[in-house]
């Protein structure tokens, strides 16, 4: 389970620290992809495969809306390595698409990682503040309707 918001700083030639805590989950191989809201998603190999599976797998390509959903995942998705201090070093595409500036965070998600800008993130978390409530009512009522 990966948790917690871990603070970071782009250096030169867009190297990033992936997070020590993170990385003991993880090993040193990611995959980062496009994701939603402007962020990145961080996947470790293992984690990867199973989204693969589950999601692609099992979707038909005959959809435009499963197409266009391969396009932007698989599109914008980098496999890249740590090196021996934790770092790797951001394409410039997924750092344009992110807004990533000189500060980013990596978000736990439970069984995945995100990577925001962090301006953006915070951003996005006041807000998300402020529906939150009215969010998990809308979600208890869809949980509520599927299990009656």
């Amino acid at each position: 389970m990966f948790l917690g918001v871990h603070k970071v700083q782009v250096r030169a030639k867009n190297r990033i620290a992936f997070p020590a805590k993170l990385r003991k989950q993880t090993g040193d191989l990611l995959f980062v992809t496009n994701w939603f809201e402007n962020s990145l998603l961080v996947l470790p190999k293992a984690k990867w495969d199973i989204v693969i599976k589950e999601v692609f797998d099992k979707a038909s390509f005959l959809l435009p809306e499963v197409r266009d959903l391969d396009r932007f995942i698989f599109g914008g998705t980098f496999e890249v390595e740590l090196d021996q201090e934790g770092r790797f070093i951001l394409p410039k595409y997924l750092k344009e698409y992110a807004k990533i500036k000189k500060n980013a965070v990596f978000v736990g998600g439970m069984w995945y990682i995100q990577l925001w800008d962090e301006k953006l993130f915070e951003n996005h978390r006041i807000m998300n503040q402020l529906q939150i409530k009215q969010k998990a009512i809308s979600l208890f009522k869809i949980l509520k309707e599927k299990n009656d």
